[in-house]
């Protein structure tokens, strides 16, 4: 069977037309996703009551939070407590950073006591994607003491972050 379209022809150009409605729509669709990551410096998750926890949808913030949403001064505080610091840019139409966002959340209870991961809205926070040289979705930065960059890398989940820091 087969499916024709009528299509202006632009100057010999018939794939011209097609190619731009399509990629308008995909990227009107990936823009009108991203929803807000949640309140800056706020626990994601964290690492009492193991996987319990990592099913909730919004999880009680205690002494020991390993997962929290990104703030300066969230990181500021972090890195003054002697926390190793991991940002994690993430955005919610992204579907490997939702894979990976379970993966952390299910496995919390692996997360050392001296690691915080900060969930970083990746389609927000510019000014720390080009301070930090990240470029897509899904990528990690391991801070320094000094909150610069250290190792930096895109894409895995927990084990990729545990491996790195």
């Amino acid at each position: 069977m087969t499916i024709s379209f009528p299509i202006k022809v632009l100057s010999g150009r018939t794939w011209l037309l097609p190619a731009v409605v399509v990629a308008g729509v995909v990227l009107a669709a990936c823009s009108n996703q991203a929803t807000d990551a949640g309140t800056p410096g706020t626990a994601v998750g964290n690492g009492s009551g193991g996987n319990s926890r990592a099913s909730q949808a919004s999880p009680q913030v205690d002494e020991t939070e390993f997962y929290v949403t990104y703030s300066a001064a969230a990181v500021d505080q972090a890195l003054a407590d002697g926390k190793r610091s991991v940002l994690f840019f993430h955005a919610n139409w992204c579907p490997t950073c939702r894979s990976a966002e379970r993966d952390i959340l299910k496995n919390m209870d692996q997360i050392p006591e001296d690691v915080v991961i900060f969930k970083t809205d990746f389609d927000r926070e510019r000014q720390l994607k080009q301070e930090h040289g990240v470029v897509a979705q899904h990528s990690f930065v391991v801070l320094n003491e000094d909150g610069s960059t250290g190792r930096r890398w895109s894409g895995g989940g927990l084990d990729s972050v545990l491996q790195r820091i």
